[in-house]
């Protein structure tokens, strides 16, 4: 940019007056008259996003539903949770891009554990008596099972084509074990049944990891390409709940007497710790550079990061309350947050380059090249703002 600013004043202006008309393309859309009367009707929690740059800003509510929703999972614009609103728990989402809400499932008994990626949503699913997984296609409008085998079937991940989850099947034998499924071939496929058990898997690309009880608290991994096992850590403690982006695995970690955060380069087999601080750090996920986690050095729980290229932990909300089981993609941060009367797992749309934000309940945002200025959050007719932290 500095030669630019060197050779050419006009190329300089017309990239300023570019990014300028990009952001504001960018921002969300009014409100139509439907939402904002609702908005103003809302006695409980509303969201607003400030652009500071362009001296604009859109305010909106993303979800005011009674009861509880958790456990939220995002990828591209959608963001997915269970939702407690009606008598059991449902699958939810929420377009960002539309700032429609809609119903992935609302079948009879309990659907959980959701995961997305792209257009396919697989959750844990108990409309059978035991829990089974089933998907739905957010461009067909389909739904679809992807297994209903004896016994229990639970916290299902996807990439691609591949769903994989933890199955208690064969459980007297080996205990719980790590299946999947394809897709594109409707295959099933075992990825891990080794002695004791196998829980909460992740996968990325070719490769798939989970928590390892057969020697303590491990974790593992299975590349699909080659159909070779190995071990990311074999460290004293436990080590549960692994993701995983990329080459970089983490997982929660209790080899310093509390849980940790530690990671696996898997290209340069070079271990790290992401955070030994106080309390438990526990619940991870990871998304680029960028690991965020449950924190609770404070004794309550909170979200934190820690960016990978700079080393540098920050703070991402430390309301009131609980703030717990974050979830990352691309530089939207969501979790399940319990400031307000209920838990909630609402979103808003987010401008990505160092502007001002107020988020209610549920989100914060991270630019990959700038700095948060203003993170506020508050409730109608409580004063504000709680929370001011800066993200590097």
């Amino acid at each position: 940019m500095k030669r630019l600013v060197r050779f050419s004043l006009v190329i300089v202006l017309a990239a300023v007056c570019f990014g300028l008309v990009s952001l504001l393309l960018a921002r969300p859309a009014p409100l139509d008259a439907t939402a904002a009367a609702a908005a103003a009707a809302d006695p409980i929690v509303e969201v607003s996003t400030r652009a500071a740059r362009v001296g604009a800003s859109s305010e909106f509510t993303v979800c005011t539903a009674s009861e509880s929703q958790y456990e939220p999972a995002i990828h591209g614009n959608i963001v997915v949770w269970h939702d407690y609103r009606g008598s059991d728990a449902d699958i939810y989402g929420y377009d960002l891009n539309t700032r429609q809400e809609f119903a992935v499932c609302t079948a009879s008994e309990f659907q959980e554990s959701s995961a997305i990626y792209s257009d396919v949503v697989v959750w844990e699913d108990d409309r059978n008596d035991s829990g089974d997984i089933y998907g739905y296609d957010l461009g067909t409008h389909q739904e679809f099972t992807v297994c209903t085998a004896l016994e229990y079937q639970g916290n299902p991940a996807i990439y691609g084509n591949v769903v994989v989850w933890h199955d208690s099947r064969n459980y007297t034998e080996t205990g719980d074990d790590i299946y999947g499924y394809d897709l594109s071939t409707r295959q099933e496929f075992t990825v891990c049944t080794a002695p004791w058990s196998q829980s909460y898997p992740a996968i990325y690309s070719n490769t798939v990891v989970w928590a390892d009880y057969r020697s303590g608290g491990s974790i593992y991994g299975y590349d699909l390409s080659t159909q070779q096992e190995f071990a990311v850590c074999t460290a004293s403690g436990y080590q549960e709940f692994p993701a995983i982006h990329g080459n970089v695995v983490v997982w929660q970690d209790s080899r310093g007497g509390d849980y940790d955060i530690y990671g696996y380069d898997l290209s340069s087999q070079h271990e790290f710790a992401v955070c030994t601080a106080s309390g438990d750090q526990v619940y991870p996920a990871i998304y680029g550079n960028v690991v965020v986690w449950e924190d609770r050095r404070d004794s309550d729980y909170d979200i934190y990061g820690y960016d990978l290229r700079t080393r540098q932990v920050f703070t991402v909300s430390t309301a009131a309350e609980l703030q717990r089981n974050p979830a990352i993609y691309s530089d939207v941060v969501v979790w399940d947050d319990s400031r307000g009367s209920d838990i909630d797992a609402v979103v808003s749309a987010c401008l990505a380059t160092g502007l001002s934000y107020r988020v209610i309940l549920i989100t914060v945002i991270l630019p990959t090249k700038a700095k948060i200025n203003d993170v506020g959050i508050h409730l109608v007719s409580r004063p504000e703002p709680l929370l001011t932290g800066s993200l590097g």
